[in-house]
Parts: structure tokens; C-alpha cells; sequence
């Protein structure tokens, strides 16, 4: 240990959940996009706050930590007692309960992330060869969701986009809690400390993604658990290294972005080269390229698009500088990244920083990086959140936090597997604790806020702001809620994003249209829809509803030429148009009448 003191790690683990409430407070009384990462208090009643820091209380009172750790010990000590029929009742029992709580908290509303775009697409996706079309960076997750949706389908005989995917997050991130309990068991022979451990890592913002989360995420951290645990088994055993391939294969399947873990793939490689088994470690390889191929083929993925994702890198880092363009909010190195990127390993582990610190200082002072596990964890979590740090957000960073948190996944296990190599069990069960305690209660607010329609509405709209977000961002924002609205029949709501889109981007068309639209059906507004769909066909925009519109438009203000040329273009596009063709009719009799 760095400490010279291991219970000094307690008394550090104490301030920084201390801080941690203070944190809270403060953002509670002066909220800010700055501290968007603790700011999630505000959108819980007051009874629900007084209960929040209850648990902030209790992890600083020895005798209530020592009581809770001691009922733990009891109950594991007497389940493992019990026949093994009954231990596997007990863990099948909690399996059911756990994957109960994931169902009825689960996500209510989906603008985190894509969840509306995802629900959207999923219904268009006719069969697997759209799939590279639709899930262009995680084909796998995408072939799991579609087949299910099929799967679906065929018994009720209609698309479950909402469904297949919830379902998805949820067996997944079940899957995921089980292969984290087996990293911890390589780690530690007892089962209170692998429990103890395996609820600190559930207690990580990170585990809202298999509360029936509409994203792309949940497979993907499951095969990167699959990958961290037959990494570690691999180099503590020299066996199974073909498992080890299978699963860097899958995990890079899963999302392209996961090739930033190909160190420690190398590193794997290496330690089997040094036992000079080559034909195994050959055969490994070309295995691993044969279901690479396979899962190509299944998913009809373009080679050309296939390649075109890794080198087509220009829209996927953040730059040096801006430029007033209108995908960024700020440059790499800039106050403001590093402020989002802190506010985000804060909002999804509060204690990754500081014992981020402590475990560097272990690793330099101790030379730990001599084991090779070790080493194969430096590995993972240095690559991880280097790339997330280089990678942008297209979303704002407070609603992308989803697919940056993958990145963080890797350094959070290290900190655990940390903790219990100190080697006093009663520090690291106390340490656990506390950071339970702490982290529980926020991530607990965090599933409660998600899961509640209202709520999550007004934590989601509070997110836009003009510091932290790039005007693109903020636009993408006002569209969705305009969509949401619109399905929700406030016309006059939707009409207001709209307008606050065209504030950001004024030259996105489809926008105009959708202006237009809604001032022409719903408003009978011809004035500000003329304006609008002017604005689509300025610009270039070829649609038959525009050009229908704006001719029927034109005929009331008797602009006849004007309107017929248009309706001629709509015409063109949709030959079927009945409306079109009466008007049209109308006025060649009007001009005939001439």
C-alpha cells in the first residue's frame, strides 16, 4: 500500500465521501451545467433527500459499519451451511429479484443517449442485412436486438423496438454481474469480500444501463467483463487463451471503439508467445478471424464500410482547437473538457479520481506492474480512458454518458481488485462500505429519476446549456423534445423547439419542413409556413410535401405560374399525389378561364 497506515485508506475514504455530500449540497443550492455530474438531488422531493443522506450519515458511525458488516458475514456464512441445493435456491431467488428490480425501474422516458432515434429505427430494420446500416459501430448488440425483435414478431405480429431492447439491457447486465463476481473470485477466496466487491461495482451509475436502458451498451459491457475475466484467468492459469481471443473478438464486434483495448491484447499474445505454444496460439488467431467473417457475413457488413469506420477518424475526436464549429464545445485540451470529464467520473463513480491517484502512486512506488495481471489492468484502464478522453461527444457529454462510461469500466474493477489486495479484511470490507454507501445512494436517485416519467423529463430538459454542450448538441435536444411534444399533441410546445433549434442551425431543412408542417396543418398558419417552406426550398430541399404545400400556398395568393411550377416538381417526386393533381387541374382551368 501507498498509506503507511492501511486504515488511513478508511479515514481517506471518509473525507472523500464527506466531500462527496458537501459536493451535493452545494450544486443543490447553486445549480450550474458545470456541476452537472451531482446535480441530481433537485429533481427528488425533500423526504427523498432526508433519506438519500441518511447512508452519508451512517458510513461515519464505526458501530453501525462494523453492525452491517458483521449481519453480512452472518447471512453468507449460513447460507454457505446449507446443502447446495439450498445455496443455489437462495441464488436463484436473488437473480429473480434482481432482475425484477431491473424491470419495474426501468427506464420511463429515453433521451439519454439515442434511445428515441434507437426505438425509431428498430422498426425499419427489416432483417439482418440493415443492420449495418442501423448499428454502425456495435453490429453485434444490433443482431442480438433485431433477432429478438423477430423472434417477437413472429408470436404477436408487429415490432417491439421498446421491448426487444429493454429486454436486452436487462439479460445482458445480469450476465455482467455474474462475470464480475467471477473476476473477484480469481482475486479472493472469501465470499463476504467478493459480495462486498461485487455491490460496489453494481453501486456505479454504470448499472442504470441494464435497468431496461434503450441503448446499444449492455451486451457490450457484458463481453468486455467476459474479456477482462478470461484475460486474468488466462494469465494466471497459461490455459484457455483461445477463450481469451473469442472474446477480444466478440467485445470488438460489440463496438468498434473497443479496438482501443487492443494493448492488452498484445500483452495477452505476448505471455502466450513466451510459453512458445505457437500452434495453439496460431490456430487462436485464425479462429478469432474466421468468426470475425462470420459475423460480417451475418450482418452484411460492407468491407468498404467496414474499414471506412476506423480510418474515417476525423469525426470522432475532439480537435486542438474549434473554430466556431458548430460540433464542439470546446478543444481537448480546454477548461472545459477537463471539467465535463470530471463531472462525468464523478457522476459515474465519485471515489475514481482520488483512489485513481493512490493506486498510480502504488503502481510506481511498489512496482506492481511486474505481475502480469497487474499490468494487464494498467493496460485496459489507461487505454480506456485515454481514448474516451480523446473521443468527442455528439450529444453534450451529460446525455452521452452512456457510451463514455465503457470507458471507465476497466478502472473501476481495478480500484476493487485494488482494495483487496491489501490484505486486512476488516479495512476492506469498511473501505467497501463506505464507498457503497455513498455511491448507492447517488446511483439509487440517478435509477429512481430514470424510472419516473415526470422526473426524468425534467432532469432531461434541464440538461442544454451554452457552456458545456456545442450548439449542434443543443439543437439535437430542442429536436427530440419537438418530436415528443408532437406525439404528445402540444403543437404550440413543439413549434417553440423547433424555433429554438433554428437558433443553433439555421440551415438544417428537414427543421424548416417540420415548421412548415406544423404551421400549415395544425395552425392553418399560411404566412410563417410560407416563410418556412421557402427556407426548404432555397436551400435545395426536394420534398413533394414542401412543394405541394407551398403550390397550394401560392394558389390562394393567385401566384398561379409560381404555384404550378411547384406542384410540377411535387409531381415529379410522387407521381401518386391525388391533392397535387386536383390542384394542378384547378389551376390550368383558372388559366385556361384567362
Amino acid at each position: 500500500m501507498v498509506l503507511e497506515k492501511k486504515s488511513l485508506l478508511l479515514e481517506i475514504a471518509l473525507a472523500i465521501s464527506l466531500l462527496y455530500g458537501i459536493m451535493l449540497i452545494v450544486a443543490l443550492l447553486f445549480p450550474s451545467p458545470y456541476l452537472w455530474g451531482m446535480r441530481l438531488i433537485e429533481f427528488i422531493s425533500f423526504p427523498s433527500l432526508v433519506l438519500i443522506f441518511i447512508p452519508f450519515i451512517a458510513v461515519f458511525i464505526p458501530n453501525i459499519r462494523s453492525s452491517l458488516i458483521l449481519s453480512v458475514d452472518s447471512s453468507i456464512r449460513f447460507i454457505q451451511r446449507q446443502t447446495i441445493i439450498v445455496r443455489y435456491a437462495v441464488v436463484f431467488f436473488f437473480i429473480g429479484i434482481l432482475i425484477a428490480k431491473f424491470w419495474f425501474f426501468r427506464q420511463s422516458l429515453f433521451f439519454l443517449g439515442d434511445g428515441y432515434l434507437l426505438i425509431g429505427s428498430l422498426i425499419h430494420v427489416n432483417w439482418f442485412s440493415d443492420i449495418h446500416v442501423f448499428y454502425k459501430n456495435e453490429p453485434l448488440p444490433g443482431l442480438i436486438i433485431v433477432f429478438l425483435d423477430k423472434l417477437i414478431m413472429r408470436s404477436y405480429h408487429e415490432s417491439s423496438a421498446q421491448l426487444s431492447i429493454q429486454i436486452v439491457s436487462i439479460l445482458f447486465g445480469t450476465g455482467s454481474l455474474y462475470f464480475t463476481l467471477k473476476i473477484l473470485r480469481q482475486f479472493t477466496d472469501d465470499a463476504s469480500l467478493v459480495f462486498f466487491g461485487l455491490i460496489c461495482f453494481f453501486s456505479a451509475a454504470i448499472t442504470q444501463i441494464y435497468f431496461g436502458y434503450v441503448e446499444n451498451y449492455s451486451p457490450v459491457i457484458f463481453f468486455l467483463l467476459v474479456f477482462l475475466f478470461n484475460g486474468i484467468r488466462f494469465l494466471k492459469t497459461k490455459k484457455y487463451f483461445i477463450a481469451v481471443v473469442i472474446s477480444y473478438t466478440l467485445l470488438f464486434f460489440s463496438h468498434y471503439s473497443m479496438l482501443c483495448l487492443s494493448p492488452a491484447f498484445i500483452v495477452l499474445t505476448y505471455s502466450m508467445m513466451k510459453e512458445k505454444r505457437f500452434i495453439e496460439l496460431i490456430l487462436s488467431i485464425i479462429l478469432g478471424i474466421i468468426v470475425i467473417g462470420v459475423l460480417i457475413t451475418i450482418t452484411y457488413y460492407p468491407r468498404i464500410a467496414f474499414f471506412e469506420r476506423f480510418f474515417n477518424s476525423s469525426n470522432h475526436f475532439l480537435p486542438l482547437s474549434t473554430d466556431d464549429d458548430i460540433s464542439f464545445s470546446y478543444s481537448l485540451l480546454s477548461v472545459g473538457h477537463i471539467v465535463d470529464i470530471v463531472n462525468h467520473y464523478i457522476f459515474v463513480f465519485p471515489f475514481l479520481i482520488p483512489f485513481s491517484v493512490l493506486l498510480c502512486i502504488d503502481i510506481l512506488r511498489l512496482k506492481l506492474w511486474k505481475d502480469q495481471t497487474v499490468l494487464f489492468f494498467i493496460l485496459t484502464g489507461a487505454c480506456a480512458i485515454v481514448f474516451g478522453f480523446l473521443v468527442k461527444s455528439d450529444l453534450g457529454l451529460s446525455r452521452d454518458w452512456d457510451i463514455f462510461s465503457l470507458f471507465i469500466i476497466p478502472a473501476i474493477l481495478f480500484i476493487i481488485i485494488w482494495i483487496l489486495r491489501i490484505g486486512e479484511s476488516s479495512i476492506q470490507k469498511q473501505v467497501f462500505l463506505i464507498i457503497i454507501m455513498t455511491t448507492l445512494a447517488h446511483t439509487g436517485t440517478w435509477i429512481y429519476v430514470n424510472s419516473d416519467h415526470e422526473k426524468s423529463f425534467h432532469y432531461f430538459r434541464s440538461l442544454p446549456n451554452n457552456q458545456l454542450w456545442s450548439k449542434k448538441a443543443n439543437a439535437n435536444a430542442h429536436s427530440e423534445l419537438a418530436r415528443f411534444y408532437e406525439q404528445s399533441r402540444n403543437y404550440e410546445a413543439s413549434l417553440f423547439e423547433y424555433q429554438e433549434y433554428i437558433r443553433y442551425d439555421s440551415k438544417n431543412l428537414r427543421i424548416w419542413e417540420n415548421m412548415g408542417g406544423t404551421y400549415f396543418y395544425i395552425f392553418k398558419d399560411s404566412v410563417n409556413a410560407q416563410k418556412a417552406y421557402e427556407k426548404c426550398v432555397e436551400g435545395g430541399r426536394k420534398s413533394w410535401i414542401v412543394f405541394a404545400n407551398l403550390g397550394e400556398i401560392y394558389l390562394s395568393q393567385n401566384r398561379l405560374d409560381s404555384a404550378l411550377n411547384l406542384l410540377n416538381r411535387s409531381l415529379e417526386l410522387n407521381p401518386n399525389n391525388d391533392a397535387a393533381k386536383n390542384i394542378k387541374s384547378l389551376i390550368l382551368a383558372r388559366t385556361k378561364q384567362k
